[in-house]
């Protein structure tokens, strides 16, 4: 059976494999030295809140997941609550979440700016 271990943040195969249980496949994929966590190169280190339907997470490249959606700051911005009504959120869960948006979005500003000056000096 062939198995593929793909990473969380773009979904890209991180060590495929063909063997008879996952087990195996792990196994064969920590014995091989594959970096299992994926983030290799990664310019921009999640931040994430627990939100009380859906968690909010930030990506490799700086945009923003909750749920299965992912987009930008900008768009998540101007749409969140097209996207929230769509997902049968309350306006009150609504509200809520773009608050959790705004808040993730300030400091991301402030974290990835520090690291950028930090790799700078």
């Amino acid at each position: 059976m062939k198995f593929e271990i793909k990473s969380r943040f773009d979904s890209s195969i991180l060590f495929p494999i063909e063997t008879e249980n996952w087990k195996l496949a792990l196994e064969a994929a920590v014995k091989s030295g594959a970096y299992l966590q994926g983030a290799a190169g990664t310019e921009k280190f999640p931040i994430q809140i627990g939100g009380h339907h859906h968690w909010l997470c930030t990506t490799h490249d700086g945009n923003l997941q909750i749920g299965c959606h992912v987009y930008t700051f900008e768009q998540w911005q101007e749409h969140a609550e097209a996207i929230g009504k769509k997902e049968g959120y309350s306006p009150l869960d609504i509200e809520i979440y773009k608050l959790h948006i705004e808040h993730i979005f300030k400091i991301s500003k402030l974290l990835w700016n520090a690291k950028e000056k930090a790799g700078a000096a």
